[in-house]
């Protein structure tokens, strides 16, 4: 079998790169880019009815999942020089990077980009992931699921439990900004902004922490085994598949789309289309009523869209590992664009989001503009691969979260 990873530089000291991780991680860009230019719902020609578009089936909600399990993954790669540098320089490293990602959500939350930016919450869950590394494999398995599982039911509770109290509509209208968190909501409406950023808001990190979890567990298990790239990949595929078929069922019933479109104030006939992709409806208005249990709908946050995006991000995954591990180097070559782009994320994340702010709403056709945007992606990874470059905004984190580390090694007795 061919190796899967490379080996490149690190402050502590040479490391193996797993590049099926690295293609996992440019497909969850690439993903996000996609459901940021491309309708999710489109009008058929044939019925005139609106419907998911390619982009709200494959890519809504499931690419920022990924993205967010996938950072889990590289969380727990990047402590396991721990018994070598020390669990302090560890923490160390992780809190300054976190700083870089909150900073960078806060700038990029000050445009008008029309992208909703995770940064911020990236940065957060950085942070939270400390109180998660010395956890066994076993554990953090548990933990996961558990989770996934329990905390959307638990959020719906205490989304009911405040609607209850405050009224729905007013709750959900002035708990979340309703835009990216940045440096003026920060200094003007800070408790907002908090309970945005970790409840209200798009990725609400008390449930999101479990995606975090799932993709720490799985760095925990042996990446290198094909037994457990097989069992990552049919377990996923498993999960999504019966979630997924589960939600799209339920979100048939027309009494429930009826309800639905009542309570979230969208037009009956983009409620179809809306419940499926997210796209047109504003689903905070549903959380904690009985009928959002049942949601599969992206970002929704209920029981079903957890699992299933979790089952997606889990199979993807799996997939990546055995195409780049078992395929007698075909895999690396033939994906080679798509490692080169995995490996700089934060740089063409920020640039995305730039583009997006300066193109607007006269961004031309979503083709067009999707597939610069991807191309540009796959050519700039590539060309810094080829070079063996950081990209210009990894370079920065890692000289802040390593430089400005003084690394300390055991004192010599000097008897």
């Amino acid at each position: 079998m061919a190796s899967s990873s490379s080996t490149t530089g690190s402050p502590f000291g040479l490391r193996q790169r797993l590049t099926g991780i690295d293609v996992a991680r440019a497909l969850a860009i690439l993903g996000m880019i996609a459901v940021h230019v491309y309708p999710l719902n489109v009008t058929d020609a044939a019925t005139g009815r609106i419907v998911p578009s390619w982009v709200g089936w494959i890519a809504a909600g499931s690419s920022s999942v990924l993205f967010c399990v996938v950072a889990g993954v590289s969380v727990v790669l990047l402590s396991r020089n721990a018994s070598t540098v020390g669990f302090g320089q560890i923490v160390i490293r992780l809190l300054l990077r976190a700083t870089v990602l909150v900073l960078l959500g806060l700038t990029l939350g000050q445009l008008d980009s029309g992208v909703a930016v995770i940064l911020v919450h990236y940065g957060v869950l950085f942070v939270i992931a400390i109180a998660f590394l010395k956890l066994s494999a076993k554990v953090l398995g548990v933990l996961a699921v558990s989770w996934l599982v329990l905390m959307p039911l638990l959020f719906g509770v205490l989304n009911r439990f405040l609607q209850a109290a405050m009224g729905r509509v007013e709750y959900v209208n002035n708990f979340r900004l309703w835009s990216n968190p940045n440096f003026i909501s920060l200094l003007e409406q800070p408790g907002v902004t908090l309970w945005d950023v970790l409840v209200s808001g798009y990725y609400p990190v008390l449930v999101w922490t479990g995606f975090l979890l799932l993709g720490m567990f799985i760095a925990k298990m042996d990446l290198r085994s094909f037994p457990v790239h097989l069992l990552l990949f049919g377990a996923g595929l498993l999960v999504a598949g019966l979630t997924r078929a589960a939600g799209y069922g339920l979100a048939s019933n027309p009494e429930r789309l009826r309800r639905w479109s009542e309570l979230s104030f969208t037009d009956p006939a983009e409620a179809p289309a809306a419940a499926l992709t997210g796209s047109g409806m504003v689903t905070q208005y549903l959380v904690g009523d009985p009928s959002w249990y049942v949601m599969v709908a992206p970002h929704s946050t209920a029981p079903l869209d957890v699992i299933s995006t979790a089952g997606i991000a889990v199979a993807v995954i799996g997939l990546c590992l055995i195409l780049t591990q078992h395929t007698a180097g075909l895999g690396d070559k033939v994906l080679y664009p798509l490692i080169g782009a995995g490996a700089i994320p934060l740089t063409l994340y920020v640039a995305h989001v730039l583009v997006m702010a300066v193109l607007g709403d006269e961004a031309g056709s979503e083709w067009t503009v999707l597939l610069i945007q991807w191309g540009a992606c796959l050519i700039l990874g590539t060309a810094l691969r080829i070079v063996g470059w950081r990209g210009p905004l990894e370079f920065l984190i890692h000289a802040v979260s390593t430089h400005l580390i003084v690394l300390n090694p055991p004192a010599k007795d000097s008897r």
